[in-house]
């Protein structure tokens, strides 16, 4: 399997994320988080949607979605294809005429990381829920300040992979990407691996480090002050999403402030 073939597969389901589940379960709900579910993902409020490797299935049945366009799958299933509107300014850029093009050994690919995870999240804190956001299309969870999640591959890194995104650049031999640190799912194996990833990542933000601007501070608890998503750091591909400060909430939780039902405050 080739890297185009993956990114393909990538964005044709990232296009189903967020025009065929999260832009229906907008306009019924407000919200436009989503859910890891079995053999894919869902939404996680009305209506019950979910894509499950290369089909959506609705409460009424299975409908495929290789080699249809996602204005024909929603109208066979009964729905309004649609990104949720005003809400966010990324996503995949896809349009709800274009026709899907999935490649069996990626969606399992794509899927498998998903899944692996998802688990290892709720592993490493089982206090919290994993959510899969629609606009960068990744699972993740945020505590202390430090996002952490897994990613089905983008302009950094071409394969899933897992990473830890501290608000505050962090400096040492662990942390190897611009937001934080990344590791392929290929190269950590397993979910339990990637738990173990996430617990390292925590211990290390727990430590007094040597910020970028000089100022020590120790990330415990939440009771870091002053923090200042991402300045100073390249970010050549515009992945600044994983250091943006405040816990990701969504709408109607205490303490969100966004202007939008269902919006995610990473992306302002």
């Amino acid at each position: 399997m080739t890297e185009k073939v993956l990114e393909t597969t990538r964005r044709f389901l990232h296009g189903a994320a967020e025009l065929l589940l999260a832009g229906p379960q907008h306009r019924e709900t407000g919200r436009i988080d989503l859910r890891v579910a079995d053999g894919g993902f869902g939404t996680a409020a009305a209506p019950d949607l979910r894509i499950e490797g290369d089909e959506l299935l609705t409460g009424f049945g299975r409908f495929p979605l290789n080699g249809r366009s996602y204005d024909d799958v929603a109208a066979a299933a009964g729905l309004q294809a649609g990104e949720p509107a005003g809400v966010y300014g990324g996503g995949p850029g896809v349009r709800t005429d274009e026709v899907i093009i999935l490649d069996a050994d990626a969606v399992e690919t794509l899927m498998a990381a998903f899944a692996d995870g998802d688990r290892a999240l709720r592993e490493f804190a089982p206090d919290s829920t994993p959510i899969l956001w629609p606009e960068h299309f990744d699972v993740a969870i945020t505590l202390d300040q430090v996002n952490y999640g897994v990613s089905p591959g983008d302009q950094y890194v071409a394969e899933p992979y897992a990473y830890v995104g501290p608000f505050e650049p962090r400096q040492g031999e662990f942390w190897n990407a611009p937001f934080g640190a990344a590791r392929t799912m290929a190269e950590l194996g397993d979910a339990d691996a990637v738990a173990r990833f996430f617990r390292t990542g925590r211990e290390l933000t727990a430590r007094r480090v040597r910020c970028a601007r000089g100022s020590s501070f120790r990330f415990a608890g939440g009771a870091a002050a002053a923090v200042r998503a991402g300045r100073g750091l390249p970010d050549p591909a515009g992945l600044l999403h994983r250091l943006r400060k405040g816990p990701r909430r969504l709408a109607g939780e205490e303490g969100d402030r966004s202007s939008a039902a269902g919006r995610d405050p990473r992306t302002g």
